[in-house]
C-alpha cells in the first residue's frame, strides 16, 4: 500500500454518539459508563446523558450504570462516513422489599 490509499479491510473509525435514557423513555441517565474492553477505552456520559467517543467497526461496547443492568452493543459495518447514533433504554433492576410476616402489618 502506498501514501495516500486506504484499506478497504481495516475497520473504519467511527464517532459513536449517543444519550442514554431510562426505561421511562423521558429521564435521562447521567453517569454511564460507555466501555470499549478489547480497546481499554471509555467515556463515561456527562449532565445531559450525552455521550462520543471514537470506536471501529466490530467494537463490543459495554455501557453501565449502578441501578441498571449493563447492557452491551456491536459496532455495525457503518457506511455513514461521520459518525453513529443509537439512544439505549437500559432497564433498571427491580427494587425489592423485605419480606413481611403478617404480625409486621
Amino acid at each position: 500500500m502506498t501514501y495516500g490509499q486506504y484499506d478497504e479491510t481495516a475497520p473504519k473509525v467511527i464517532q459513536f454518539t449517543g444519550v442514554i435514557f431510562a426505561n421511562d423513555s423521558v429521564s435521562i441517565v447521567p453517569g454511564v459508563h460507555v466501555y470499549v474492553p478489547k480497546g481499554g477505552r471509555g467515556t463515561t456520559t456527562n449532565p445531559y446523558g450525552f455521550f462520543s467517543m471514537p470506536v471501529l467497526e466490530g467494537d463490543s461496547i459495554i455501557f453501565s450504570a449502578i441501578g441498571f443492568e449493563k447492557t452491551y452493543y456491536i459496532i455495525p459495518a457503518h457506511k455513514e462516513p461521520n459518525s453513529l447514533k443509537l439512544v439505549l433504554y437500559p432497564v433498571s433492576y427491580t427494587h425489592l422489599r423485605a419480606h413481611e410476616t403478617p404480625e409486621q402489618r
